[in-house]
């Protein structure tokens, strides 16, 4: 049964007795016997890290924590040999946690730790941290709200009135994404980023940091799912039916996210050339083949192996009605996730809100109640959330991905990448130029407007004329190179998104010379198709202060 309640401070876990050693990733090729040195491994994150749902309870606290994480298999796994052993590893990640409960703690909350995750690196010294976060930031559990389940709404009401013309929530579900985009290109998340990584080193200075991004949720390529629903206690499929052109936009979104912490990593280093290595680890080409509307898979799959995140899925023997009671969380919802709560309570808040006074709902009845051998038993309602809290979660079979992404980074001596991901021959146009664009409406024209234009496309779509007669002009082209005579079949909308995206990681990211982070565009060429971005109106020299 997993339980929400107070905060217990992060178990430290001796491994006596065993010649065990950890490997972890870095950007240059160093001689085993140089990095066979590490004694004490600190694990920091959110819940992609702290594991809901992957296996047995690690220490029963609100954090849902579990043995099967990833941190944990990277510590017991075979692989980590070396003339040390590892004394400690420290389990500090916390489902729920936001950058701020890295460098900033949250006092008064019932879920996340009162002492910053850094600051408990202080008395241990680790010589290894790995860190995930940034997820909750951004908001992706508004974005499954809203896309996917809407809990708000139960049973098959949508976001219109009863007077008014249908509306399924598709528009609701373009504004979540909208918002979650403007959040990931924010400021505010880069300030709360650097300060996390800072926070990190001032507390283990010694530490080499492994950071990892996140998978996409979802296959965009296939048609099995464009007639298929995932919403809660609604049967019909053409409500928010999860058709390719949505499921590509939410996968461009993780794509996004995983540029910006990129970004800000290498923003770090170029700042801070004291700190011995900060590495990312790309987890995403791992769940290849694994992820929701895989060819040939009749969705919502429940108790599916090959696919390794969980949805919404339970096992209820007898009947379990909902209601709300005293312990249930309702009102205000935004203040759970405010407060350093987790996803499970501020969906079963948006359950209990849809519900009018004295009503139920038999959790039995439901298509989501799936008999399993190796799940806990939902007895009740108060064991809902831990359901709730793994949804769109990697299982155990996710967490091994991300071991063996962990491990593939430091093996092949520089940080992992997709192989899907163009390699490096990206030409770059330069700001000395004079002509450059805001990164953020260009990354939306890329993910929002250009890109789709490609889905079912047998040929290029030609060149994208954009902001004509503004500062921000632009051209954005996506079609086959004469470079070869034969070129690849042409891109998804995420492929291509993913190519032009790769123009900005290796163009103008000097944050010496371009704080801004203005973007003067260039080409590159994957596969035999020819990308680029050029931005079109003659400006004066890029400024470095607004």
């Amino acid at each position: 049964m997993l339980t929400v309640g107070t905060f217990v401070q992060p178990v430290t876990l001796t491994f006596a007795g065993e010649s065990l050693a950890l490997a972890f990733p870095s950007v240059s090729r160093i001689n085993p016997r140089d990095v066979f040195d590490v004694n004490r491994f600190a694990y920091l994150g959110d819940s992609f890290v702290a594991g809901p749902g992957a296996g047995a309870a690690y220490d029963g606290d609100s954090c849902f924590r579990t043995k099967e994480a990833w941190g944990l298999q990277v510590a017991n796994d075979s692989k980590l040999h070396g003339p040390k052993p590892i004394k400690n590893f420290d389990f500090i990640a916390c489902t729920g946690a936001e950058t701020k409960h890295i460098y900033k703690g949250a006092e008064g909350s019932d879920v996340q730790p009162k002492e910053p995750q850094a600051s408990l690196l202080k008395d241990t010294n680790p010589d290894l941290v790995t860190l995930s976060i940034g997820g909750n930031d951004v908001g992706f559990t508004d974005l499954l709200e809203r896309c996917v389940y809407r809990f708000k709404h139960l049973g098959c009401l949508g976001c219109g009135s009863f007077f008014g013309p249908p509306d399924d929530c598709t528009r609701d579900c373009d504004e979540a994404m909208k918002l979650l985009g403007t959040n990931i290109d924010s400021d505010d998340l880069r300030r709360k980023y650097t300060a996390s990584i800072t926070a990190i080193f001032e507390n283990a200075p010694k530490s080499r940091l492994s950071v990892t991004g996140y998978p996409r949720f979802w296959n965009d390529t296939t048609d099995d799912c464009d007639n298929v629903s995932f919403k809660f206690g609604c049967n019909r499929n053409d409500f928010l039916p999860l058709i390719k052109e949505r499921r590509s936009k939410m996968n461009q979104l993780t794509f996004r996210l995983n540029d910006k912490i990129k970004s800000f990593i290498t923003d770090y280093q170029k700042d801070h050339k004291d700190v011995l290595q900060i590495t990312f680890v790309d987890t995403d080409p791992y769940f290849k083949g694994h992820r929701f509307c895989e060819e040939g898979v009749k969705e919502p799959s429940y108790r599916n192996p090959d696919i390794w995140f969980f949805p919404f899925e339970y096992s209820a023997t007898s009947k379990v009605m909902f209601s709300v009671n005293d312990q249930t969380p309702k009102g205000d919802r935004n203040a759970i996730l405010n407060g350093g709560g987790d996803a499970g309570r501020y969906f079963q808040c948006l359950i209990a809100n849809s519900l009018v006074d004295g009503g139920e709902n038999d959790l039995q009845a439901q298509p989501n109640n799936v008999k399993s051998d190796s799940d806990p038993n939902l007895i009740d309602s108060k064991t809902l959330p831990g359901f709730l809290t793994r949804i769109f979660h990697p299982n155990i079979k996710g967490h091994t991905a991300y071991k063996d992404a962990f491990f593939d980074a430091y093996n092949a001596g520089k940080d992992n990448e997709s192989p899907d991901s163009p390699k490096s021959g990206v030409k770059c146009k330069g700001l000395q130029s004079n002509t450059y664009a805001t990164i953020a409406p260009l990354s939306d024209l890329i993910t929002n407007t250009y890109c789709p234009l490609l889905a079912g496309m047998s040929d290029s779509i030609g060149t994208g004329h954009y902001l004509s007669g503004t500062p921000e002009a632009v051209d954005i082209f996506a079609g086959p190179s004469f470079s070869i005579s034969k070129p690849a079949a042409p891109p998804t909308p995420t492929q291509c998104a993913q190519n032009l995206h790769k123009i900005f990681d290796e163009c103008d990211n000097d944050s010496s010379a371009n704080p801004m982070d203005w973007k003067a565009g260039g080409e590159v060429e994957v596969d035999g198709w020819k990308y680029s971005i050029a931005t079109k109106a003659q400006r004066p020299p890029a400024p470095k202060h607004p």
